[in-house]
């Protein structure tokens, strides 16, 4: 009698199961075995999620992320450049990140780097350099590893030290577009 039971739980299963899942072309029910089922992806088209998870197959789920409330600055801005920094976001991954709008105004590849960085006082270096081709934008993030930050005993940013570096990107020997200090007060 237990095996029968057993078998009929088992078939309502893949019944409710089928009668979830619909007519969907993305996946075949194979045959239980007895007290068991089993369902097998098909190695067919898939069909989207009806709503959004939030679950990341490339991030750990426990992360947490924020963006900071920041309104935007202008670093440089002239015929060759452009430099804005339009947020701030902290992340458990990732750190402290701060996002740059870059734009290159001239006919040649362009480098943008950062150097003497401090952080609240600590010098951390983000190793950060982007370049952006002629006549393009970038959107760019700098990033401060949480264990840079957290081995300097910083838990909020408040203020941000560097000087902005941009050169052509081919010819080292000539002089930087722009080689300044900029200073950023974070709220």
């Amino acid at each position: 009698m237990k095996k029968f039971t057993c078998a009929m739980m088992a078939l309502l299963m893949v019944v409710s199961m089928a009668a979830c899942a619909g007519n969907d072309a993305g996946q075949e029910t194979a045959k239980p075995t007895e007290g068991t089922t089993a369902t097998k992806p098909s190695t067919g088209a898939t069909t989207a999620p009806t709503k959004p998870t939030t679950e990341s197959t490339t991030a750990p789920t426990d992360t947490t992320e924020a963006t900071e409330a920041f309104e935007k600055q202008v670093l440089v801005e002239n015929d060759q450049i452009a430099v804005t920094v339009t947020g701030v976001k902290t992340d458990d991954v990732w750190g402290y990140t701060l996002q740059v709008l870059l734009e290159n105004k001239t006919d040649k590849s362009l480098m943008f780097s950062v150097d003497d960085v401090s952080v609240n006082g600590f010098m951390i270096d983000p190793l950060w350099a982007e370049t952006v081709a002629p006549g393009k934008k970038s959107n760019a993030e700098i990033r401060f590893s949480p264990k840079s930050l957290q081995d300097n005993g910083i838990e909020t940013v408040t203020d941000l030290e560097f000087v902005l570096r941009v050169y052509n990107d081919q010819a080292q020997n000539e002089e930087d577009l722009h080689n300044q200090k900029h200073e950023l007060k974070m709220q």
